[in-house]
């Protein structure tokens, strides 16, 4: 009997008995992706914990040490270790995430025997590593995900054990403090980013041309000359646009520019961390999307845009897809091929201001 079965036996013996608390038991997970990597874990810890017998304590090692300290779900918030063993003897369970979180330590015993469901979680890794190319290649997970009906920040458990806290919000500051800093108290303003992990460089084939960026603020200047265009991000490294009222670019930190973009009344942005802060806040992005597919990485109520110039999409069909476009071209051609004509077109057509900034204006702010 493998140990997935015998997980979900015990999982149900449990349910029967309802055990009492024993034991408070400690998890880490270990993330070296990106902003959004990062954000797209907490409400799958979150209904994790919601489901637990007992109160978890979950930290989070990651390359943005602690920036994810007020984050409510996690005890702590660090920078990753040199070596991940040094982990090993302070947790229950050491989690390293890649989309769905491997198992590197694990106290079985006493997991299967006061917590039988995420002993059941933790057993579906057992099954994925049966078939070693799915297991070992992102390209293929988001695909077999995508066939299972998941998008990206449900692919965390794509057997749906614990499932997706869909309702979770990045807690935010006070809107006024914030807004009043930035001066865009009692404006009406559209948030622009062009940025990627900050490991890349300018030829990263998500990134939309700055050129395209330029143009696109003269046409939403021409649509809707009330709104201010606020461009955000953390870094001037991938360029500064032309046109825009105001340049927060490595001004805010994250709380901040959660904020701003929380009271946005539209984002537009490529793929990436910002896109999925914005979804974490309640807020409406246009997203520009290239490499990766609309039907993984999107999410429902965003305007999601691209264009089908290639085959299939490229993320992780090889490890260096990041470094450059695969067909040798910069910028990407499924990048080029959203033009600043056809984005705004789009936005014409899903994006209302009014109706937008009222629902922004719902939105409770933590």
């Amino acid at each position: 009997m493998n140990r997935f079965v015998k997980a979900h036996i015990k999982y149900k013996h449990f349910q029967r008995l309802h055990s009492k608390r024993i034991k408070n038991l400690r998890l880490c997970f270990i993330e070296r992706g990106g902003l959004g990597d990062c954000l797209l874990l907490f409400p799958f810890i979150v209904k994790m914990q919601q489901q637990a017998p007992y109160p978890l304590s979950v930290d989070l090692y990651s390359k943005f040490g602690s920036l994810f300290s007020k984050v409510s779900c996690l005890n702590r918030s660090e920078l990753i270790p040199n070596r991940f063993s040094d982990l090993f003897a302070h947790y229950d369970v050491v989690f390293f995430q890649q989309r769905f979180p491997k198992v590197l330590s694990a106290n079985w015993p006493l997991i299967e025997k006061h917590f039988p469901k995420l002993a059941l979680f933790m057993a579906t890794e057992r099954k994925l590593q049966e078939d070693s190319l799915l297991y070992d290649n992102l390209h293929i997970y988001n695909e077999w995900t995508a066939l299972r009906g998941c998008r990206r920040f449900e692919q965390m458990d794509p057997y749906h054990v614990f499932g997706i806290d869909s309702q979770w919000k990045y807690p935010t500051p006070n809107a006024d403090t914030v807004l009043n800093k930035f001066n865009l108290k009692a404006k009406h303003y559209i948030t622009l980013s062009r940025a990627t992990d900050s490991a890349y460089n300018d030829q990263h084939p998500k990134l939309w041309p700055l050129t395209y960026y330029n143009e696109l603020i003269k046409l939403l200047k021409q649509e809707f000359p009330s709104l201010q265009l606020v461009q955000v991000g953390a870094s001037a490294k991938y360029g500064v646009m032309t046109g825009i009222h105001q340049n927060l670019v490595g001004k805010t930190n994250l709380e901040e520019i959660a904020t701003i973009l929380q009271q946005a009344v539209l984002h537009i942005d490529g793929e990436g961390g910002l896109v999925h802060l914005n979804h974490v806040v309640g807020g409406k992005s246009c997203v520009l999307f290239g490499p990766t597919s609309p039907s993984v990485f999107g999410y429902p109520g965003n305007i999601n845009l691209c264009n089908a110039v290639c085959p299939s999409t490229c993320d992780w069909v090889t490890n260096r897809w990041i470094e450059q476009c695969m067909k040798g071209k910069t910028p990407a051609p499924c990048m080029l091929s959203l033009t600043p004509d056809f984005v705004m077109q789009k936005i014409k057509e899903e994006f209302n201001p009014s109706e937008q900034r009222a629902a922004t204006l719902s939105l409770q702010t933590y």
